[in-house]
């Protein structure tokens, strides 16, 4: 037994090399997608941004038609006012005159604040732009960068697969599975002792079973965490 503890000692030892590197290839790729999400959020952006340009340029537009459309109301009223027949008709077309000003004064100002805001749009555009082209650019430079690493961290656990089937051959089929059953559900399958101690899950485990342990002859599980348990006697490496 103390052969089939060594093996799975060597084992464990793959296993948590490879359990680190699959934690690093699951941390690579965070920064992209964060980087992604900023890239996006950035994009959403500017289509708002472009959609909100869009219609006040639009509305610029038909205010430009209904002011044209007053300019020319206006020189119908001032027309009128050179050709009143009477006082009663002249001061009719003097106050038409002075409603078609007013309104003319307030859609000039109505077209200023839109031309106001459609250049705000276009500079606040202009910045989000060169902001997505950087974002874009660092992305790139980023997904590029992990996908380098991943690989490395992929061939580098390739070199252990043939280890792992090497050292996994020389254990007996029936420990191997529960070696893997319990590597599943608790990560670490194998606990050394010390001491009266399991060292997985500090508890104290009884005694006789701790002088079971130093004979090495069987097979022992924890009775708190059900781990394989095991006994180093400072000679052997199991």
């Amino acid at each position: 037994m103390r052969h089939q503890l060594q093996a799975l000692a060597e084992l464990q030892s793959v296993d948590l090399v490879v359990r680190e590197l699959d934690i690093a290839l699951e941390e690579i790729p965070k920064k992209v997608r964060e980087l992604e999400r900023d890239v996006d959020r950035v994009r959403q952006l500017l289509e708002r941004e472009r959609a909100e340009l869009a219609d006040a340029e639009r509305t610029h537009r038909d205010a430009e038609i209904e002011l044209q459309s007053q300019n020319e109301q206006l020189v119908r009223s001032k027309t009128k006012a050179t050709i009143a027949r009477n006082q009663k008709e002249y001061e009719a077309s003097q106050r038409e005159l002075e409603s078609v000003r007013k309104s003319l004064g307030e859609r000039e100002a109505d077209m200023m604040k839109l031309m106001q805001a459609i250049e705000t749009f276009r500079a606040s555009i202009r910045q989000h732009e060169s902001e997505f082209e950087e974002l874009r650019k660092v992305l790139d430079a980023e997904d590029l960068e992990a996908r380098r690493k991943m690989a490395e961290l992929e061939a580098k656990k390739a070199t252990f697969a043939g280890d792992r089937k090497a050292i996994g051959d020389r254990v007996k089929p029936h420990i191997l599975r529960r070696y893997e059953m319990i590597r599943q559900k608790r990560g670490i399958a194998l606990a050394e002792t010390r001491d009266g101690t399991c060292l997985a899950c500090h508890m104290q485990i009884p005694p006789q079973l701790y002088n079971i342990l130093q004979r090495c002859e069987s097979m022992e599980l924890c009775p708190n965490c059900n781990r394989i348990i095991y006994w180093k006697d400072g000679k052997s490496e199991v």
